[in-house]
Order: C-alpha cells, then sequence, then structure tokens
C-alpha cells in the first residue's frame, strides 16, 4: 500500500509490456533503434509515425497508452504536436513523453507547458527511458485505482441522500397506521375509511419499492459504456428525486434540445447528475432564500463535439472564497455532521478521468450553475 494524491492506493507489480505505444520522430532511424529497444525488452504493441500530422490522423482513430514524441521535427515540431494532441478530448489524459536532442530549460519548459508528462534526452538511455515510462504507467494505472475508490464513494454518497427520502413515506405509514388504530379503538372507522387509508399505506409501500429498486440500479458499476439519450437517463434522474423535491416545495424542469445518442457509462453519469441535484435540495433547505420560487433548472444541448448539461437553481448561490474550493477533496459548504467533502471531488473525478469530459460550477446573484460536458464519443471509453 501506498498514499498517491492523498488516498490509500495498492502497490502494482505490473510491468506494462502490454501497454500501446506510439513513436513520432521524422527520423526512420531513431524509430528503428527506439522499436528494438522497446521489443528487446518485452513491449509487444509498438506503433510508428513520422510527423505530427500523421500522427493527429493515427490518433483521432486509434488510443494508446503512450506517446513519445520527437521535439525537433519540420513544419510542426514536438511541442506544438503535443499541445494540439493534449487539446483532443479522447488524448487529454493520455501521457506524453518528450524524446529531446535539446534538454535546455527553455525547451524543456515549453515541453512541460505544453502538457508533456515527461522528457528524456537524445541519445537515449533506455535504462532510463523505460524507468520514466514505468513511471507514467504506474501513475496511470493509481489513477485508476482512484477512480474506482471514488466510484464507491460515490455510490455510498447517493445511498445515503436517497435514503433520507424514506423518511417521508416512513412517517405517513405509521402516521396512518397510528390513526386506524385510534379510529378502531374509538369504534370510529367504516369499512370504506379503512380501505382508504390502507391504500395510502400501500401507496407508500411502493414509493419505498421503487426507491430501493432505483438505488440498486444506481449502485451497478458500469463495466462497458453505452449510446444513451440524454434527456431520457436526466428524466430517470428526476424521476428519482422528484419526492425530496416535491417534500421541500422545489420545482424541477428540463428544457432539452433534441440531442443525438452520446457513448457513456450510465450509472456514473447518473450518480453524478444525482449528486448536483442532491446538493441543490440541500442548499434550498441549508440557505431557506427569502423568494417563493424555488426551482431548478436543468438544459441540454450539443454541437458537433460536445454535449452539454446545464443545471441551474436559485438557491442562495456558493460565496467566492468557497467556490474556489467545491473540487477540492473533504472540503464541504455543509455543516460538518452532513458534509464529508467528497460528493463534488468525485464528481470531477468520475467526468474527467472516466466520462472524456469536464465540470465547471459558477455562481451569481443568489444562482448557481453546473455545466456537465460530454465528448459525443461513437467508441469505446477507457
Amino acid at each position: 500500500m501506498c498514499l498517491y494524491k492523498g488516498v490509500l492506493v495498492m502497490e502494482t507489480t505490473h510491468t506494462f509490456k502490454d501497454k500501446k505505444i506510439l513513436l513520432v520522430d521524422d527520423n526512420y532511424t531513431n524509430i528503428l533503434l527506439l522499436k528494438s529497444m522497446l521489443t528487446e525488452d518485452g513491449y509487444t504493441s509498438i506503433f510508428d509515425v513520422n510527423s505530427a500530422k500523421e500522427a493527429y490522423k493515427y490518433l483521432e482513430k486509434e488510443k494508446v497508452d503512450l506517446i513519445l514524441l520527437d521535439v525537433m521535427m519540420p513544419d510542426i515540431d514536438g511541442i506544438e504536436a503535443c499541445r494540439t494532441i493534449k487539446q483532443m478530448p479522447k488524448h487529454s489524459h493520455t501521457p506524453i513523453i518528450m524524446v529531446t536532442a535539446d534538454d535546455s530549460d527553455e525547451t524543456l519548459k515549453a515541453s512541460f507547458d505544453a502538457g508533456a508528462d515527461d522528457f528524456t534526452v537524445k541519445p537515449v538511455n533506455f535504462v532510463n527511458l523505460n524507468s520514466r515510462m514505468q513511471n507514467v504507467f504506474i501513475h496511470k494505472e493509481k489513477d485508476e485505482l482512484i477512480l474506482n475508490q471514488t466510484r464507491s464513494a460515490a455510490i455510498n454518497d447517493i445511498i445515503d441522500a436517497l435514503a433520507h427520502q424514506w423518511r417521508q413515506p416512513l412517517s405517513a405509514i405509521s402516521a396512518t397506521a397510528m390513526n386506524i388504530g385510534i379510529s378502531y379503538e374509538l369504534n370510529d372507522i367504516n369499512k370504506e375509511t379503512l380501505n382508504g387509508q390502507l391504500q395510502e399505506i400501500s401507496n407508500y409501500v411502493q414509493e419505498l419499492s421503487t426507491t430501493i429498486d432505483d438505488i440498486r440500479e444506481i449502485s451497478k458499476v458500469d463495466f462497458k459504456a453505452s449510446s444513451i439519450d440524454i434527456n431520457k437517463l436526466i428524466k430517470y434522474v428526476i424521476n428519482i428525486i422528484d419526492i425530496g423535491y416535491e417534500n421541500n416545495k422545489i420545482s424541477i424542469q428540463l428544457q432539452e434540445q433534441e440531442l443525438k445518442k452520446i457513448l457513456i457509462y450510465p450509472n456514473e453519469l447518473t450518480r453524478v447528475i444525482l449528486n448536483i441535484l442532491i446538493n441543490s435540495q440541500e442548499a434550498f433547505i441549508r440557505n431557506k432564500p427569502k423568494h417563493n420560487d424555488n426551482k431548478v433548472i436543468i438544459s441540454t444541448s450539443q454541437d458537433e463535439i460536445y454535449t452539454t448539461i446545464t443545471i441551474l437553481d436559485n438557491a442562495g448561490g456558493i460565496d467566492s472564497s468557497s467556490l474556489t474550493k467545491v473540487f477540492d477533496p473533504y472540503f464541504s459548504t455543509k455543516n460538518e455532521k452532513n458534509g464529508k467533502g467528497l460528493g463534488l471531488h468525485n464528481c470531477k473525478q468520475i467526468i474527467e478521468l472516466h466520462q472524456d469530459g469536464r465540470i465547471k460550477i459558477d455562481s451569481h446573484s443568489g444562482n448557481t450553475e453546473v455545466s456537465l460536458r460530454l465528448l459525443n464519443s461513437n467508441e469505446e471509453l477507457i
């Protein structure tokens, strides 16, 4: 076990020899040398291109685990290529190691500013390069372990929040049963009234059963992405949260735009949206805004690259000092006994590490807006 980014994770003994590696270099001799070194050491999936433009074309169709990118190339140099690759939604988290004969501070700074994860100098010392590759792969694997822990924490948060919705129907069942008992003792109940109250109890029990089914469904781990209509998923989430919103006199509206299906992990996105809506509900309860129009508006839109979900509430907003910290682990705007401070942190991890997306929060004039931007992917996500 070791501590990584504040989380306890398992050490790995994986050699990573099956990882897919892309070599980008205009000098074919350099490519042959690197391929020979990597193959001799046991790496089995090595691919190569001889220019940045060819790399772009290759990466539009393929995913790789690591890119070894030459800095000095004609037409488009490695630093500009690195910047462009990191801006590709599908490859924003793909590790890049720069291979350079120029190890000046200016070149190294420019490489890291462009998004490079590490560098090695020419002539390549394979022991040094392999060590850096292993380090990149280990960090990537530990990020995946952290993501799995994040999923578990997110599930626990959702179960805890939805369990609170049981209180209202349980209280209603208890009150109705008590009324039946009192009416019976007073000999003040007829068959019609009894049947009506028993039907109320049955309805409440059905609500509890539905909530249990919802929790069971969204607690499942998505092992494979699915092509999903985002509007339908949002309606499903609204149906889950609606009881709590009605009880707290909060309206929730969906302003939907017609969307093409996109490839996502549906249960993970469901948990993210639920977490955000639960946060809004708790903000209304905590802030008690003076207006009588408590509402949450969810809107959807889509362009050629992204699908965007925007969730806007008028629950009082978030102060500027807290707004910069909302994604930090263990930071919470809730009181100590109710806030673990992991909800939005978990949401960010899931959206950015596993959904190839971005999450952003703005707050002004008593309103808070959460924006989820998801890649319109038709290929399997990592």
